[in-house]
């Protein structure tokens, strides 16, 4: 019987657990990334943020491995030992999160058991935050609902830029759209809402209706998902854990035992 395919669309340095997960569960593996991680088009609001004491911040936050990555990685470009913030309170959006903040030597405070941006915010403006000032790495194109939600209750949140998305470099997305329209990849999944933007962006029309007619696109948590309809998808898979685990399982589930 022909294996099914899986494409993947995130950067590939941040793809390999999900390639092992699947092909694991049977699939062959394809890999199209269509976003880049960058460094920030400036350092200078980080710096700013670390040249301040660490109990100026009520905690920190964190809602991206790739934030996590960027905000400790310039720490230790600037000599920095992260185990100053290591009284610090730090919130973690989900566990490859508290992973990349773990592996620093800091220990990550609270994840929600729904590991999205909304849960996240929920926990914290329940447990009272008016008057508190929190500390948000994040990239150029982060989401302003969390620190709005903070806002509303009263807290200061200070998001700066740690990494840049990018488009990457699309060479190649018109054959491999045919081989989709062809039927020949089962799935296409998606880790964040940058890369289905992106992806969308080298479809004619820049929907995602055909592409969905011809494929089963996975999207890697609510938010993803969310972006994925934005765009014209339809019946499109979510994992039931925001994590590449979680999103392998929910492909093998689908399609049954294996691929």
């Amino acid at each position: 019987m022909k294996r099914r395919t899986v494409l993947i669309t995130r950067p590939r340095e941040q793809s390999e657990e999900l390639g092992r997960e699947m092909e694991a569960c049977g699939f062959q593996v394809f890999f199209f990334p269509t976003i880049k991680i960058a460094p920030p088009a400036s350092w200078d609001a980080c710096d700013r943020a670390l040249d301040r004491p660490p109990a100026y911040y009520d905690g920190l936050i964190f809602v991206s491995a790739n934030g996590a990555r960027g905000f400790i990685g310039r720490m230790r470009d600037r000599g920095i030992d992260p185990a100053r913030y290591g009284l610090s309170a730090i919130y973690a959006v989900g566990p490859k999160t508290a992973e990349e903040i773990g592996s620093s030597g800091l220990k990550v405070s609270f994840i929600p058991d729904r590991h999205s941006a909304d849960a996240l915010a929920n926990h914290l403006v329940g447990a009272g935050i008016r008057g508190k000032r929190f500390l948000l790495p994040r990239g150029n194109l982060g989401r302003d609902e969390l620190p709005n939600s903070l806002g509303e209750a009263g807290a200061v949140v200070e998001a700066i830029e740690v990494y840049q998305t990018a488009a990457a470099d699309m060479a190649g997305a018109e054959a491999l759209l045919e081989r989709i329209f062809r039927g020949e990849i089962d799935v296409v999944a998606f880790a964040s809402p940058s890369a289905v933007k992106a992806f969308a962006g080298a479809v004619p029309g820049g929907s995602l209706a055909d592409v969905s007619a011809r494929t089963t696109i996975a999207a890697i948590g609510p938010t993803t998902l969310e972006m994925v309809r934005t765009l014209g998808g339809t019946g499109a898979l979510v994992a039931k854990s925001s994590t590449a685990r979680g999103l392998a399982e929910t492909i093998r589930e689908h399609f049954g035992d294996h691929g």
